[in-house]
């Protein structure tokens, strides 16, 4: 799948069809726009040039006066990846703080611009399963349950030694009371989700490449928007999102109700 990634962005009609894309799903949306592609051959693509300021000066910016803004900037930068996730099943895979732009509008607030879509993913129905299986198990905080999705959908046909799979249970298993200790909206999700690709990693547990890809997108996309907002919440922010997908809904509601009785 890396590989594949990899030829694919070599060939730049690939971004030029990713941002024709990417601009018909965010039609409607003036917060947020992609280049518009002019000419494009496997070789050379020419794009629109766009005007903004990198995410990354906002973040420098330490005054109160900027705090409005910056949050303004957090919602719209995970709401936009969210979109993708949920909505529209493609998610550029490299959302990095320098592959986004702010455009500041008097009016409207801040305009995202979103560059380099040569690197994007899509959820197969096996994956989509998987992630909310997965997401299941980190909303009730069932360490060992996630471990054992994880390894009994690993796509690695090799067998992992007893001793690591123990120990990822056990690992897992504490991660996730740990988070789940919490009130529901204050669970760091992108912490737990990269601690949780740490402990696969260090266990030998191997991951689908799509999967791993959307989950390092949520660590991103989160820790951008802490970066601009410290009390930045991720649940909060992408309900109006998830509420459009039924079994989304069901679990975060789940989990929601077994947090009134903690």
């Amino acid at each position: 799948n890396f590989a594949k990634s990899m030829q694919a962005q070599l060939d730049l009609t690939v971004e030029a069809e990713n941002l024709v894309e990417f601009r018909q799903n965010f039609d409607g949306y003036p917060n947020v726009s992609f280049p518009l592609p002019m000419l494009s051959t496997p070789t050379v693509l020419v794009e629109s040039f766009e005007k903004g300021k990198h995410v990354q000066d906002y973040v420098a910016v330490e005054d109160d006066s900027s705090a409005a803004l910056k949050r303004q900037i957090a919602c719209v930068g995970f709401n936009l990846f969210m979109k993708m996730m949920v909505l529209d099943n493609l998610v550029h895979a490299d959302l990095h703080p320098g592959n986004l732009l702010v455009r500041e509008h008097e009016h409207r607030g801040p305009e995202l611009i979103v560059l380099d879509a040569g690197l994007t993913t899509r959820l197969s129905a096996r994956d989509r399963r998987n992630f909310l299986d997965l997401f299941t198990t980190v909303v009730e905080g069932d360490g060992r349950g996630g471990a054992q999705l994880m390894i009994e959908r690993s796509p690695s046909q090799e067998k992992i030694h007893p001793e690591d799979v123990e120990r990822f249970k056990a690992e897992m298993e504490v991660l996730f009371h740990t988070a789940i200790s919490q009130p529901l909206n204050e669970i760091p999700i992108g912490s737990v989700l990269n601690n949780m690709l740490d402990l696969a990693h260090s266990c030998h547990v191997k991951l689908d490449g799509n999967f791993a890809t959307l989950v390092a997108g949520i660590i991103v996309a989160e820790g951008i928007a802490r970066q601009l907002d410290a009390n930045f919440d991720l649940l909060e922010e992408a309900r109006p999102l998830l509420q459009q997908d039924p079994e989304v809904v069901a679990v975060y509601l789940k989990g929601k109700f077994k947090s009134f009785f903690r």
